[in-house]
């Protein structure tokens, strides 16, 4: 079969095509090069899944660094990195509680709580929920103290009554 007349849909596996961009059928390049050289394996997961995490250039200062209006810090942070020295922090969508910051060598990554530890764990998509709900009401630049009671609140909207 050549690329044009390929069925592209749960069949592929079925009815292999030629790939235009390598000139082969790819199950057998992978076929081929499995044998040749068994796949990696991961040796620390949760060092990979970080790894792919979203990224953001913060510069470290004395009370931490700030990421989306929300302020994360550590006593470890003073020790390990100068003043003003700009790092990439990488953040869970799912637990913005912490983010994450490569150790001075890179062999690991840091993890770096709130700076408030009483504040709850929320999602990137409740955090920019709550900056569309207070910019509609005129709040352009809301303050971390803001955006946690207005999550809050929308909880318990979204929970009903007790």
């Amino acid at each position: 079969m050549d690329g044009g007349s390929c069925p592209r849909a749960a069949s592929y596996c079925r009815f292999p095509c030629v790939h235009r961009g390598v000139h082969a059928i790819p199950a057998q390049l992978w076929d081929r090069s499995i044998h040749r050289a068994p796949p990696m394996l991961v040796k620390d997961p949760e060092r990979f899944i970080i790894d792919f995490l979203p990224a953001e250039t913060r510069q470290v200062g004395r009370n931490g660094f700030q990421i989306n209006r929300i302020r994360y810090w550590d006593p470890l942070l003073a020790r390990l990195f100068p003043p003003s020295t700009r790092v990439l922090v990488r953040h869970d969508p799912r637990d913005l509680s912490k983010v994450y910051l490569p150790s001075p060598s890179n062999a690991e990554y840091l993890t770096i709580p709130y700076a408030d530890l009483r504040r709850p764990p929320i999602t990137l998509a409740e955090l920019n929920r709550a900056r569309t709900m207070l910019s509609a009401k005129g709040t352009s630049r809301p303050s971390e103290e803001l955006i946690f009671k207005t999550t809050e609140a929308q909880r318990r909207i979204e929970s009903g009554p007790p």
